[in-house]
């Protein structure tokens, strides 16, 4: 994921700038956050797009027709789809950029049946799918608000692997709200039972090796790999079936064991260095959302 952000009270941006910006190759999601009280942004076209606000409001232009976008809806733009937007009061903006190969898989964890994902190994597409997500704004799905927090919160907190399940689960909220490619919960779209079991055993595998490696191997393509899903669809089982995202899950595993470390009498840096933060104050930060109260060695 690449994460772009800057706060000016004004800015204005060339036609040169964002041609140069969106024909460049993007990894396979990049979020945009800014912060402005004056922005024109010329027209242009780039990769498929969730765009919001968190405060504030922001104009979207698209051959004519404008879009205002608040903090109660997100807007789903195409790829290719040319657009321009202005900022005239101040206000937080966000927009995340998906290529198309990234968009297509969240669209066949969706789009294939349970039953077919794992028969076939999650292999199943539809042609030309990517091509059918409408231009549209959403308006008040609470589970998309509630992954659109979720990104923030994860942006807010600078944790880069969070931010990613974030935005991977941002998307499919999006993409279920509009389109009804798949039931609220994917465990419910079971037919057999057989079915089931065999879903819920992948994901308590990728679960067990987290909790034995105490989430100090956290990353999500081998963790879906192992359960033999997408990574889009073992993200959202995973979150269904745990309650946690994956991330979540192995940063609690990572700061339990610190929590038994320290409570051992363990070297304090050495612990932090152990749970794979780059600070004692960012790890004092997980552990106090962890457990309501800073770890022992800091309390004094």
């Amino acid at each position: 994921m690449e994460i772009v952000e800057w706060q000016q009270p004004q800015r204005t941006i060339s036609q040169h700038d964002v041609d140069d910006f969106y024909e460049r190759p993007l990894p396979e999601i990049t979020v945009f956050r800014f912060q402005t009280a004056d922005l024109q942004m010329p027209e242009h076209h780039g990769a498929f797009s969730l765009k919001s606000v968190r405060q504030g409001r922001e104009v979207y232009f698209f051959n004519g027709r404008s879009v205002s976008l608040s903090s109660d809806q997100v807007l789903l733009v195409n790829a290719d789809e040319r657009y321009g937007s202005e900022i005239s009061d101040p206000a937080e903006s966000l927009s995340v950029f998906f290529r198309e190969h990234e968009l297509r898989v969240a669209l066949r964890s969706l789009e294939s049946t349970v039953e077919c994902q794992l028969e076939a190994g999650d292999a199943l597409s539809r042609p030309g799918a990517a091509d059918e997500v409408a231009q549209i704004a959403l308006s008040g799905d609470e589970k998309v608000l509630s992954e659109l927090r979720r990104l923030h919160g994860a942006l807010d907190a600078e944790e880069e692997q969070e931010a990613t399940e974030a935005a991977m689960l941002l998307l499919l909220a999006a993409l279920i709200q509009n389109r009804s490619l798949a039931p609220p919960t994917a465990l419910e779209s079971l037919k057999k039972r057989s079915t089931r079991d065999e879903l819920i055993s992948r994901i308590l595998k990728a679960r067990h090796y987290l909790e034995a490696t105490a989430g100090s191997d956290m990353n999500l393509d081998s963790l879906a790999e192992l359960a033999c899903l997408s990574r889009y669809h073992f993200l959202r089982v995973f979150t269904e079936v745990v309650g946690q995202t994956p991330v979540a899950f192995a940063r609690s595993q990572r700061l339990q064991s610190a929590c038994k470390s320290l409570s051992s009498g363990a070297d304090f840096t050495s612990v932090v260095r152990a749970s794979g933060y780059a600070s004692e104050s960012s790890f004092i930060r997980a552990y106090k959302r962890e457990f309501s109260v800073p770890p022992p060695s800091a309390r004094n």
